[in-house]
């Protein structure tokens, strides 16, 4: 498998990251974003059961300028962020759109804005399956972040090593950071996309 990310991290111009059990990755930096993408696996543990699940994950850290959050998620998939954010789905004025996905986030004028970016919702309607969000601080997904920066991240409840498919998501994180940059909301942050506090 390491070979699909030397490829990857070749093709994308970025960095082989050799990790542990055989869970690789690579990180790129593109119009000064640092994004990492990789495998892991996480486990819970159920009576006398211990239950091991993988995934492919991405993550961009950046230095936030205002609080702004957000997450989507194609609609039918049950997720802990809709209770997290409350409310209603956010409509953001693209029928089909707004029919496939759910949305939520705290300010639906910048979600207006982000998604009015056509790209943006092309590259998200060509993954079969997303659940991409903004997180800040310690997260269920073991993410510790410094003050000041939060994390754009995207998770995928398998292993994928579809070089397309990877590299379609790392262009919808270059959209979606730029797109965050011009709201006022984001800016590249120096932080280690990995690194735990």
């Amino acid at each position: 498998m390491d070979t699909d990310w030397k490829q990857l991290a070749e093709d994308l111009k970025g960095t082989f990251v050799k990790g542990p059990y055989g869970r690789d990755g690579m990180e790129v930096t593109t119009n000064g974003w640092k994004i990492l993408l990789d495998n892991y696996t996480a486990y819970r543990t159920v009576g006398d059961t211990t239950i091991y699940q993988d995934y492919t994950r991405i993550r961009a850290s950046y230095e936030i300028k205002d609080n702004f959050r957000f997450a989507i998620y194609r609609k039918g998939i049950l997720s802990t962020i809709a209770k997290f954010f409350g409310g209603q789905d956010v409509v953001v004025g693209y029928p089909e759109f707004d029919e496939a996905f759910v949305i939520k986030g705290n300010d639906e004028e910048k979600l207006g804005f982000l998604f009015a970016n056509a790209k943006i919702r092309e590259l998200i309607e060509s993954q079969k399956k997303i659940h991409l969000e903004v997180m800040e601080g310690e997260s269920r997904w073991d993410v510790h972040l410094p003050d000041g920066v939060f994390q754009l991240y995207y998770v995928l409840e398998e292993i994928t090593m579809d070089l397309e498919e990877l590299k379609a998501l790392h262009q919808l994180f270059v959209e979606i950071l730029n797109q965050m940059a011009k709201i006022g909301s984001a800016k590249p942050c120096i932080l280690q996309t990995g690194q735990k506090t």
